[in-house]
């Protein structure tokens, strides 16, 4: 196949059209007689005023509307082009997007990650309160911080997290079974919502900070377990080259066949850790998830910033070594499809 570059100068040349996906800008490159014209979104959190209004009245979210959002809560924002560039920007920004793709899986066995079965542990809901975000963030920094688009200082939270080693993931709020029980907030993907607004809801989310490594879903949701649902958000996850770490177990098959079906790799949580806040049942995940490790290779964890939660992780992290367990931050298995 001809590489971008080539094709780029050929449809030039014969006064077509094209469009390219990049990272993180639209890039559209339009043939004529005097040359090429640029054309980009840019980086944009949002571009529509009401949107922006919208975040900022609901922060610092604490307590949570009992009934799920309207439809009407988020509407469509709308790209604003910025000005011209160059046809050579645009061919160079092309060739490097397609060398450097991140949502195309590589396959590889967990033996050529690593040698001793590999534990990845995420401290979820992160932001929220500061004393435990402050405490979770003094864990080794091979543990992965997740936090919550709640967070009112949530910017300020993933930049102290990066600076002390660790790597952050940021919550994507999901529909749930009861929202009179669990309630996701104002800013959850809804079933009964239309998918436009669902995605124009889902790319705020995506903006309200950097610096993150891949997103994740709370083990309790049931959004995604209709294909209709996903199938959009796990596209706009692929094109907008962010991984998904997904909370509810591999019980949900509508995900992973869709997942599967347009070769975008997710990474699929094995346990809650502390769902069950004693000492017993926490030690007795502890044993489930060195078995999990030991029999496929690897074990992804969840977990909540809870006192004791943090006491006892503490405590077992000293005693890996000897276990013959190497715990990992995310970005180990993030893009891969293993064997």
């Amino acid at each position: 196949m001809l590489n971008k570059e080539t094709r780029i100068r050929d449809a030039i040349k014969s006064k077509q059209r094209i469009e390219i996906s990049l990272k993180k800008d639209n890039v559209i490159v339009t043939a004529s007689q005097d040359g090429a014209t640029l054309k980009s979104d840019g980086e944009q959190k949002t571009t529509q005023p009401e949107i922006d209004s919208k975040i900022e009245s609901q922060k610092p979210v604490t307590n949570l509307e009992t009934t799920p959002p309207s439809e009407e809560d988020v509407k469509d924002s709308t790209a604003q082009p910025l000005s011209e560039k160059t046809q050579e920007v645009a061919q160079e920004a092309a060739i490097s997007n397609e060398q450097q793709s991140p949502n195309t899986p590589s396959s590889v066995s967990i033996k050529q990650i690593s040698e001793k079965p590999l534990v990845v542990i995420i401290i979820k809901g992160l932001g929220l309160s500061s004393s435990s975000t402050r405490e979770a963030l003094e864990l080794p920094k091979e543990i992965t911080m997740g936090f919550s688009p709640y967070s009112p200082t949530l910017d300020e939270w993933v930049k102290k997290s990066k600076l002390s080693g660790h790597e952050s993931i940021l919550n994507i709020p999901m529909e749930t079974k009861d929202f009179r029980t669990d309630n996701p907030g104002p800013y959850s993907l809804i079933a009964k919502s239309s998918v436009e607004d669902n995605l124009t809801r889902l790319k705020m989310l995506l903006g309200l900070t950097k610096d993150y490594n891949a997103i994740y879903s709370e083990s309790s949701e049931t959004f995604t377990s209709s294909a209709e649902n996903i199938k959009p958000v796990l596209d706009l996850f692929k094109k907008e080259h962010k991984y998904f770490v997904y909370g509810g177990g591999y019980a949900n098959y509508s995900l992973i066949q869709v997942a599967d079906s347009i070769n975008y790799p997710i990474l699929v949580n094995d346990l809650v850790l502390d769902d069950d806040i004693s000492t017993n049942a926490i030690n007795e995940k502890f044993n489930e998830m060195e078995k999990i490790a030991k029999e496929k290779g690897y074990v992804v964890v969840m977990a909540h910033p809870y006192p004791i939660t943090v006491r006892m992780l503490n405590v077992w992290l000293k005693k890996t070594t000897e276990k013959g367990l190497v715990v990992s931050p995310i970005s180990t298995l993030l893009g891969k499809s293993i064997k």
